[in-house]
């Protein structure tokens, strides 16, 4: 909460504490934008007019900033001119409240402000899963991806990746009907959750394809964790003589970026699959 008056800021996180909120205290909007990634609040409730940045500029800044845009936002004031009411909605406020504010008014827009938050937070969550495996999608990994090889980067650390195709899955449709093919995703993207450690990143990002992100892995590293993905799904038995395998490849961050690790990565896939179809014909 952004308050410059210091009495009324107290009182407002009296009644909000007493509702059962945590409450940060902050004295201007310069403050409350310095904290915000240090408490990732689900409300902000601000004053409009504050020294150094006011209520207004600080909706606007929350609203534009993609960390922050499910952030809900309510503006206290004074201000009661109906053009006052529009210029705050507009630049970012989703909700407004004249000041003194009735509790009952402020804590009910406050648990309305939380539901809303919530109901994005999901939507997101379910915009970024892929729904048949539980891992993430191709738009949640290219999003890490991104965003890992700049953590790496800034902190010169090794990041790696594996990437996993299915052999033969059509046949698996084919033969054994789609059904079976949802069964063997399943089955993938169990085997990848059980071998995962925390901060390393699974996706499945093409039909019968499959992404692992290895932050603070090295090459050799990514190596092994293939291999027992490999392993472990040659001894998969999905009934009905149902089984999968899948070949992979891997490959470490180096002077390039995100485009240089995946490309890398599909040669070293592209390779293992032609070794395989060899090994068969011979």
């Amino acid at each position: 909460m952004a308050e410059d008056d210091a009495f009324f800021r107290q009182i407002l996180a009296k009644r909000l504490r007493a509702a059962g909120h945590d409450v940060v205290l902050t004295a201007n909007g310069e403050e409350a934008w310095h904290l915000l990634r240090s408490f990732s609040p689900e409300v902000v409730v601000t004053d409009w007019m504050m020294p150094r940045i006011d209520g207004f500029e600080l909706c606007r800044r929350i609203k534009v900033d993609p960390a922050f845009e499910t952030v809900y936002c309510i503006l206290l004031t004074a201000k009661d001119r109906t053009e006052d009411k529009v210029s705050g909605l507009d630049v970012g406020a989703d909700d407004y409240l004249l000041k003194p504010c009735d509790d009952d008014e402020l804590l009910a827009r406050v648990r309305a402000g939380l539901r809303i938050h919530r109901l994005y937070q999901r939507l997101e969550e379910v915009s970024l899963t892929d729904a048949l495996t539980g891992l993430g999608n191709r738009r949640s990994f290219d999003q890490r991806l991104a965003e890992e090889v700049a953590r790496c980067r800034r902190n010169h650390l090794p990041l790696s990746l594996v990437l996993l195709d299915l052999d033969h899955f059509k046949r698996i449709n084919d033969e054994h009907g789609h059904p079976a093919g949802d069964a063997a995703l399943r089955a993938v993207g169990h085997t990848i959750q059980t071998r995962m450690r925390a901060g390393e990143i699974a996706a499945r990002i093409g039909g019968d394809e499959f992404a692992v992100l290895l932050p603070n892995a090295d090459l050799a590293g990514a190596c092994a964790f293939a291999e027992w993905i490999a392993e472990a799904l040659s001894r998969s038995d999905l009934g009905d003589g149902v089984t999968v395998s899948g070949s992979t490849g891997c490959a470490a961050l180096g002077d390039g970026g995100s485009a240089s690790l995946i490309r890398e990565a599909d040669k070293a896939l592209y390779a293992a699959k032609r070794a395989r179809a060899e090994s068969l014909v011979e």
